[in-house]
């Protein structure tokens, strides 16, 4: 395999293990929840995403 699409299949399994930061998450929340139309289509929107929960950080809230 050439080392170009080791790199590359490399970048791609580093991916999926990292996870955005708490506060990327609750801005994207945010995003979200101002562009809906109504409280269930943020809903919606957040399910798909994937962002529905609130992250926690430290346990604190």
């Amino acid at each position: 395999m050439p080392d170009a699409q080791k790199n590359l299949e490399s970048l791609v399994d580093d991916e999926d293990d990292v996870m955005p930061a708490a506060d990327q998450i609750r801005q994207a929340q945010r995003v979200v929840a101002a562009q809906a139309n109504d409280v269930e289509e943020a809903r919606m929107f957040l399910a798909m995403l994937g962002i529905a929960d609130t992250p926690d950080t430290d346990g604190a809230h």
